[in-house]
């Protein structure tokens, strides 16, 4: 699922998710590109490389994952941009 996705389903207001739905856009944008990601982070909504691929024989390929800190800016960011929304 992409970020911005999940930012706009879990966090933002019912009330304000059609008229807002630029936010989360904005908070994941302003996330990649000041940490010069190519592309907007994709989070797991299932667990895919558990040991379930190892009980396969197979190894999980290697993927990044966003830390606590990550979170935290980005809800900064986008209640920032969610405030500037119900305002304006």
């Amino acid at each position: 699922m992409p970020l911005s996705d999940m930012g706009a389903q879990f966090l933002s207001p019912p009330e304000h998710q059609q008229a807002c739905a630029w936010v989360a856009d904005e908070a994941v944008e302003d996330f990649r590109t000041s940490r010069g990601m190519p592309q907007e982070p994709l989070i797991h909504i299932k667990t895919t490389v558990g040991s379930g691929a190892y009980q396969k024989g197979q190894e999980p390929q290697p993927f990044s994952y966003l830390t606590e800190a990550d979170f935290q800016d980005l809800t900064v960011s986008l209640m920032g941009h969610l405030q500037e929304c119900v305002s304006g």
